[in-house]
């Protein structure tokens, strides 16, 4: 299937496409970051994904020290917005890879050749 034919087929409804979690933190590369140069929208959700992933070291170090400085629960909050920072860096990071899949035919030959995309066929049979 060609860029083509996917977009087609995606824009008729007849198929749908999800990302793969896992093959996308095993393909993180040098050819994944140039991808992401020529199209602007796929550049900020894979910015704001980097924001959010930086994010989470300050939440995990402010749980291990918190329970020192004040009651021992304090750890609670401090992980759940780690936790909050992780799932929103990976809805992003989906989400870019997305947007980058349909608007980039490289990008889309790329994804679907690591397996970080995964086509489904939605024709009733």
């Amino acid at each position: 299937m060609n860029h083509l034919d996917f977009l087609a087929g995606y824009r008729a409804g007849r198929i749908t496409f999800s990302v793969h979690r896992p093959s996308l933190g095993r393909v993180a590369s040098d050819h994944y970051d140039n991808l992401f140069q020529s199209n602007a929208v796929p550049r900020r959700l894979n910015r704001l994904a980097t924001a959010s992933s930086l994010l989470i070291i300050p939440c995990l170090i402010g749980a291990v020290a918190l329970p020192f400085f004040t009651a021992w629960w304090a750890f609670i909050p401090c992980l759940g917005v780690g936790v909050f920072f992780l799932a929103l860096s990976s809805r992003f990071q989906g989400q870019a890879v997305r947007e980058l899949a349909l608007l980039d035919s490289n990008a889309f030959a790329f994804f679907r050749l690591e397996g970080v995309i995964v086509i489904k066929d939605n024709v009733a049979k």
